[in-house]
């Protein structure tokens, strides 16, 4: 079973607390709630990836262990929070251990975007950059060839 099937089990009337269960039991925290599409690549059964439950996720994203998308102004209560939601666009690569936080609106990871390992993000970041670093900054923008042939010169 992958985690994608998981997640569309726990969206089932009855037997969806089985898939909420099992998430759960491979230290996956990913609330039904969560807008993601019927495949979702969650790479190591979602080992440790929290997402937050008003995030957004298109087609073609992957995703690897330890990924934390939220809220970083846990301080407060949530319903004083201006925290909105996050996006992630199509084909976006989350990195390894990869933090997205944001506090205020509504934070956009770009089309085609890539989070290194680690990374921790607190700002938009646009389509088809590379961005790394703690915090976040942009290291790259991907060209077409590496984009549509997958490797860099």
């Amino acid at each position: 079973m992958e985690v994608w099937q998981m997640l569309n089990l726990q969206k089932k009337p009855f037997i969806g607390k089985l898939g909420t269960l099992i998430l759960r039991l491979w230290g996956c925290d990913i609330p039904k709630t969560v807008q993601v599409p019927k495949k979702l690549y969650v790479a190591h059964h979602g080992n440790g990836v929290c997402i937050h439950p008003s995030t957004i996720i298109e087609k073609g994203v992957r995703i690897f262990q330890q990924v934390t998308i939220g809220r970083s102004d846990v301080y407060i209560p949530s319903d004083q929070s201006v925290y909105e939601r996050i996006i992630i666009k199509e084909y976006a690569i989350l990195g390894a251990g990869c933090k997205i936080l944001n506090n205020k609106g509504t934070l956009t990871i770009g089309e085609n975007a890539i989070i290194a390992s680690n990374a921790v993000v607190l700002n938009d970041v646009p389509a088809n950059e590379v961005w790394g670093g703690v915090p976040a900054r942009k290291l790259y923008t991907r060209s077409v060839e590496e984009i549509f042939h997958g490797s860099a010169e």
